[in-house]
């Protein structure tokens, strides 16, 4: 470092190597300060909702739409129905594997119309409805749960901060 110092000093401007070397260090200082977990809220059924499928063309497909995203712990699903139609239950593999919410999970059923959910674990985590032949006709679906957080580049966060603690490494 002394050695740039005096070399810029001597010369009063900035050489090719010493603008490539400052550039390089804004970079890395922008990756590593800008690395940051950023949750999702997946809406369950994209813009259907959290509704009983048609009984001609089975959509919304819940289980197909399960197996386009990634979840991750932290991420969250938000379930949009109609309240006292629908319902919204997590339950365990054996109930959702029968389509019963014998043992919900939490001792949770949500009735009100629109529900977040936010997926605190990593592992499996199963839903259903239970109203009427909702399960039955297709509104059930699992997801796989991973337990590293999801993460994302957010370069609005490095703020002027980063940029100053940069220009004090090169001088």
């Amino acid at each position: 470092m002394e050695g740039l110092r005096s070399k810029r000093a001597a010369a009063g401007a900035w050489t090719a190597d010493e603008m490539l070397w400052a550039a390089s260090m804004l970079f890395v200082i922008a990756i590593v300060g800008g690395a940051t977990a950023s949750p999702t809220t997946y809406t369950v059924g994209g813009a259907s909702g959290w509704m009983t499928p048609d009984p001609i063309t089975h959509l919304p497909n819940y289980t197909a739409w399960a197996l386009t995203n990634t979840y991750h712990v932290g991420d969250s699903l938000l379930f949009n129905f109609l309240a006292n139609i629908h319902t919204v239950i997590r339950v365990n593999t054996t109930d959702y594997l029968a389509c019963t919410a014998l043992a919900p999970i939490g001792g949770m059923v949500y009735t009100n119309g629109s529900v977040t959910i936010p997926l605190t674990t990593a592992g499996n985590w199963y839903f259903l409805s239970n109203a009427s032949t909702d399960c039955t006709d297709g509104m059930e679906f699992g997801v796989a749960v991973s337990g590293v957080a999801q993460q994302k580049y957010n370069f609005a966060a490095l703020g002027l901060g980063s940029l100053i603690v940069g220009f004090f490494l090169l001088i």
